[in-house]
């Protein structure tokens, strides 16, 4: 969600669209990725290019990130460590879409926390 406000083109006036589903949930967001950049550049470790520097540095002085650079990649991480299967980036040139689905490994971890904490 911090990512989608960082890079939002506000300038269209379309809100952050945010669907939730049983087995995903996707954030849509209005905007472009800098010039001759690519999703798959988005994957790996890649220069910082916020589309509003300003909420990114309040961002980052209030500490809700650590570094920038590394959204999408946290993204990522973060999917894995919890279990989950890392998310789908989808880009067409006037918007950006990051779809992350609920895996049956999140489901079977969901299951277990559930039982662990019914029996202590």
């Amino acid at each position: 969600m911090l990512n989608a406000i960082a890079h939002k083109d506000y300038s269209g006036g379309i809100p952050i669209q945010i669907s939730v589903y049983a087995d995903k949930i996707i954030f849509w967001n209005e905007g472009t990725l800098p010039e001759n950049w690519t999703v798959e550049q988005l994957k790996h470790k890649h220069a910082s290019r916020p589309f509003n520097p300003a909420i990114s540095a309040a961002f980052f002085h209030t500490g809700y990130i650590e570094l920038w650079g590394r959204g999408t990649i946290r993204i990522i991480n973060e999917c894995i460590n919890y279990g989950i299967p890392a998310p789908i980036f989808n880009y067409n040139f006037v918007s950006f879409l990051i779809e992350m689905q609920r895996g049956i490994q999140n489901e079977t971890k969901h299951k277990t926390e559930i039982l662990l904490t019914e029996n202590q």
